[in-house]
């Protein structure tokens, strides 16, 4: 029975066999096709799958960028408010103590370094796809840097001009202190010549002129015990000490080496003053000389801002 089914199947399937090869011709390229679809349906799925991943990564990565950006921004905004704030401080102060140097806090930030550190094309690249291309965003983007750079640059002269202000002050100090320190070895050999000139001590201790000088010594040294301030040793010592020579007793003998450094003292003094109250000028101009660069950059980090949030 089997044989029969066997030798049955293959009489009837080789007397068409022009019909089945067809059909399975047909049968293979359809099954190979339809393969050939669904293969290719997975790859482009794939592919789209694997270019929006590509697009997220990107979009991910240029949004975290200028997340970061924007947070240097924000950080070079507030230190540069705060930096100016204590060179007002000193300015102030050197107003009211011209004759003394203030020392400004000094701040530590380096994210403008950090800015400097970042790939800039990247940057550029991310504030592009953020913004959208055209020449405002990329004169937007310029301010951006251009503001940066003008911050810190004006921090930086400040500061350069602060230093160079202490060494004037402390250099004319310098020179005062030396000059009233022999100012008032001078007096001292100054009475020391006066008593040789009186034959009788009792009438040199009762000499007008030597009670003043006396008394002007002794004020010097009591100046200096107490850290008075050059300018106060300067009004209750040297310049009483002028008028005591020229004015009130005609010691014109001792006019001349005494006075000349009582002279040199004031006008060093007068030196600090007047450099004083033109540096404290310059400082107070900082507030508006970083107005607009800071309110550029308030702008920039809004709209970044803003852009992130939105996106």
């Amino acid at each position: 029975m089997i044989l029969y089914i066997v030798f049955s199947y293959g009489k009837n399937y080789y007397q068409e066999p022009f019909e089945s090869l067809w059909l399975n011709l047909f049968s293979t390229l359809l099954g190979s096709f339809i393969a050939l679809m669904i293969a290719l349906y997975i790859f482009r799925k794939g592919n789209k799958n694997s270019d929006k991943r590509k697009k997220e990564e990107t979009a991910n990565n240029y949004n975290n960028r200028l997340q970061y950006f924007s947070l240097l921004i924000q950080g070079i905004i507030k230190n540069a408010e705060k930096q100016a704030k204590h060179h007002m401080d000193v300015a102030r102060s050197t107003r009211e103590s011209p004759y003394e140097y203030h020392l400004v806090t000094r701040l530590v930030s380096n994210d403008v370094l950090r800015i400097t550190q970042m790939d800039s094309e990247e940057i550029f690249r991310a504030y592009l796809y953020l913004f959208g291309e055209g020449e405002e965003t990329i004169k937007n983007y310029n301010n951006i840097y251009s503001s940066i750079d003008f911050v810190d640059e004006v921090l930086k002269q400040q500061m350069s001009a602060q230093e160079k202000h202490i060494n004037y002050v402390h250099d004319d100090q310098s020179r005062i202190k030396d000059l009233l320190n022999s100012l008032a070895d001078d007096v001292a050999l100054t009475l020391k010549g006066i008593r040789y000139s009186f034959d009788n001590p009792a009438e040199y201790d009762k000499e007008p002129a030597v009670i003043d000088l006396v008394k002007l010594l002794d004020k010097y040294h009591e100046l200096v015990q107490n850290n008075a301030s050059l300018h106060q040793v300067e009004v209750e010592f040297s310049k009483p000490l002028r008028t005591i020579l020229i004015k009130k007793h005609n010691m014109q003998k001792f006019t001349a080496f005494l006075a000349d450094k009582s002279h040199k003292a004031a006008v060093l003094l007068n030196h600090i003053q007047y450099n004083s109250i033109a540096f404290a000028e310059d400082v107070e101009k900082i507030e508006d000389g970083l107005s607009e660069p800071i309110t550029k950059l308030r702008d920039a980090y809004d709209a970044i801002e803003k852009k992130l949030i939105d996106n």
